[in-house]
């Protein structure tokens, strides 16, 4: 399906073009002026605040003498605003986790929230916006969890999981409950 021209193929149309550049001015080894060099990352970002045309420009020492022509930089900001090979802000999945989890609110109903504040997105891709939230999630774990939990594993010699699903309403996303028993495996 090819898009038409002009249009972004993702259905995200930019409100505003911002071009970020890297925060470092000057080469960290020889403090010669960094210069652009080509276009780091392209991409269309939708975010709570409007739909943004997002280029991230890479910069590299000019300066022979340095050797490290080959090393570029690039915008620590630009890549903050969101996962990598997405096109959904940081503050849009903190959205979907809390309309999913304080709200209660199912997947179609996150798909119209989302169109409904000019984000424009389908069921499957509320789906996968909740997925990546979740992934957050799990990765958001500090040490001490983690620790605390390899002491359990290590004390019961591992952790018995049980999972059950609960269909609530016709038509909505299977709940998947994952119930924890210690036990020896």
């Amino acid at each position: 399906m090819k898009a038409r021209r002009g249009l972004p193929r993702n259905r995200l149309i930019p409100e505003k073009r911002i071009y970020f550049r890297p925060e470092l001015t000057h080469c960290p080894d020889c403090g010669t002026k960094l210069k652009r060099h080509h276009t780091a990352s392209h991409k269309i970002v939708a975010t709570l605040k409007g739909i943004l045309d997002v280029w991230n420009m890479a910069y590299h020492c000019p300066n022979e003498a340095c050797g490290k022509l080959e090393r570029y930089f690039r915008s620590a900001q630009a890549d903050a605003l969101c996962l990598k090979h997405t096109s959904y802000a940081y503050d849009v999945l903190v959205l979907v986790g809390e309309m999913r989890f304080k709200q209660h609110m199912t997947v179609t109903e996150i798909s119209e929230a989302l169109t409904q504040r000019a984000i424009p997105t389908s069921e499957r891709h509320a789906m996968r916006l909740y997925e990546w939230y979740l992934t957050l999630l799990r990765a958001s774990l500090t040490d001490d969890v983690k620790e605390d939990l390899k002491k359990i594993v290590k004390e019961h010699g591992g952790l018995l999981l049980s999972m059950d699903g609960v269909q609530p309403e016709k038509g909505n996303e299977t709940l998947y409950v994952v119930r924890e028993g210690f036990g020896r495996f």
